[in-house]
């Protein structure tokens, strides 16, 4: 994906949270860290969710997010078991321009439609800060259901991409307004959720500027006459 369209479609798009959509009555779970010791149930419920949709190879890039310094890895645990996963990063560009990226929010099967999903989006993007703003939220769905979970919250198709094994996978963004980002973080604190004190942290910053620099001047050179 052109690293330009994401940012011209997520800064000037429309995509806004339906909070309608969100749960006022989120089901009883603790929210924690990822540890070292949850990478097999991680693993598992990745598996247990491809059906053959995700790239090849992406088992290997999901592991490596769940233990990356630049992503914040979130567990869902109910009665001492995990059950889910997911991850928010933010992206600098520029003073102007920062997004949050979500990755790899799984639940596993046995514990679909319950609830679980919803609170695990939701939970993650309580934790971006206000100060700056509308905040900016992308995603990226291979396809295997999701993005009708996704299109229904709200967010909005960027394009389409292909990666090498053939598959296909769609890129999405959300505009969130801090009005939205304290709503949720409401109904979270209303709700039955449990959240562990190290889940309550900051997102971590991944600077991109030299990157974004790089592109405008080579968008400007390709428009020179």
């Amino acid at each position: 994906m052109k690293i330009w369209k994401l940012i011209r479609r997520c800064v000037w798009g429309r995509g806004l949270l339906d909070l309608d959509r969100i749960s006022e009555d989120f089901p009883a779970a603790l929210i924690r860290r990822y540890r070292a010791a949850d990478l097999e149930s991680c693993r598992q419920i990745y598996l247990s969710n491809d059906n053959g949709q995700f790239p090849k190879d992406c088992v290997q890039n999901f592991e490596d997010n769940l233990q990356s310094d630049g992503t914040l890895t979130l567990v869902l645990e109910l009665d001492g078991k995990v059950i889910g996963s997911g991850g928010i990063a933010l992206y600098e560009y520029s003073d102007d321009i920062e997004i949050a990226v979500i990755s790899f929010g799984f639940v596993h099967p046995k514990y679909h439609k319950q609830g679980y999903g919803m609170l695990m989006l939701a939970y993650r993007l309580s934790l971006l800060s206000v100060a700056r703003g509308v905040r900016i939220v992308s995603m990226t769905s291979a396809g295997n259901g999701t993005e009708k979970f996704f299109k229904n919250l709200g967010f909005q198709f960027i394009e389409r991409s292909e990666v090498e094994s053939g598959l296909e996978l769609d890129h999405y963004y959300l505009r969130l307004p801090p009005s939205d980002i304290d709503r949720l973080r409401s109904r979270i604190s209303d709700s039955p959720v449990q959240i562990d004190p190290d889940a309550h942290c900051a997102i971590p910053t991944n600077d991109k500027r030299e990157e974004y620099e790089k592109m405008l001047a080579e968008q400007e050179e390709s428009e020179e006459p």
